[in-house]
């Protein structure tokens, strides 16, 4: 059984984590820009997204839920598409 409190342990070392990320990208926004710090950080962050992929699909032994609809992303309207939509 996993103890109740055991979010806390988890919410406090993330919030360290996103700390240090913060830190860490101040260097690299004065040094590649904004655009160059932010791809840096998504490809740093590839190799765990896909381990996390691989642990949560063993664990669930299954691949992951098929994605519905016919759409291409199933989130809300960005506020770029919602500025270049026609006024009403």
């Amino acid at each position: 059984m996993i103890p109740s409190w055991l979010w806390i342990v988890f919410t406090v070392a993330a919030s360290g984590a996103q700390t240090a990320r913060n830190a860490m990208q101040r260097d690299l926004i004065a040094t590649l820009g904004t655009a160059g710090a932010t791809f840096v950080r998504f490809l740093f962050g590839l190799p765990f997204a896909l381990l996390f992929l691989a642990l949560v699909s063993t664990v669930v032994s299954g691949a992951p839920p098929a994605r519905a609809g016919g759409t291409r992303f199933s989130g809300p309207p960005s506020a770029a598409s919602a500025r270049s939509s026609p006024p009403a």
